[in-house]
């Protein structure tokens, strides 16, 4: 009895370590904007697959060529690798060849790192009927926006009006690409 307990806490104590930088906490685009470590919108350029040494599952290393910078100390036209765990149910997947709007955590000590809150920080970014760009994610934009003005009225003092008209037009469930990178750079910026 007490090797299979010593066991289990072992076992649990090494998913935990590689489960940080998947942590799902933030619930509104605000939220997961402020708790990100960086945030970029790129193409992916690279997709690797290697074996989790614990063997719990497999790590995923991404290339991205960067687009837009959000949050963070990158450039347009640079490249930027990370690596997530994806050895569970909720991992965000991404392909090679298709642009995304990340929103990344701080890198876990094993060296891991994922989109905040998995789904709610990242976006495949597409085109829509006209042809401007737009983001599409997993959660809806009425969840991702949920009372963000009236929660945050300090927030709402800092957005221009066409920011504060992104969050309030929640009826469509595609982002406007402009509208959500003024948002989260508006929201990362450190408070006036």
């Amino acid at each position: 009895m007490y090797r299979k307990t010593v066991f289990m806490v072992v076992i649990l104590m090494a998913v935990s370590f590689n489960l940080f930088a998947t942590q799902v906490l933030p619930t509104t685009l605000d939220r997961v904007a402020e708790d990100a470590e960086d945030s970029f919108c790129g193409v992916c350029k690279a997709r690797d697959v290697s074996i989790d040494p614990n063997k719990f599952g497999r790590n995923v290393t991404y290339a991205f060529e960067i687009s837009d910078v959000m949050k963070g100390d990158y450039k347009p036209g640079e490249t930027v690798s990370f690596t997530q765990f994806e050895g569970f149910k909720g991992a965000v997947v991404m392909s090679v060849g298709n642009e995304y709007c990340l929103l990344l955590n701080k890198a876990s000590s094993s060296g891991l790192r994922a989109p905040v809150a998995l789904s709610y920080g990242a976006y495949r970014v597409t085109k829509d009927k006209e042809g401007g760009r737009v983001l599409r994610g997993a959660v809806s934009r009425q969840e991702l926006m949920r009372e963000v003005l009236k929660r945050r009225p300090d927030l709402s003092k800092r957005l221009s009006k066409n920011e504060r008209d992104f969050v309030t037009n929640t009826t469509d469930r595609n982002m406007d690409y402009n509208g959500f990178v003024n948002f989260v750079r508006s929201v990362s910026e450190p408070k006036r």
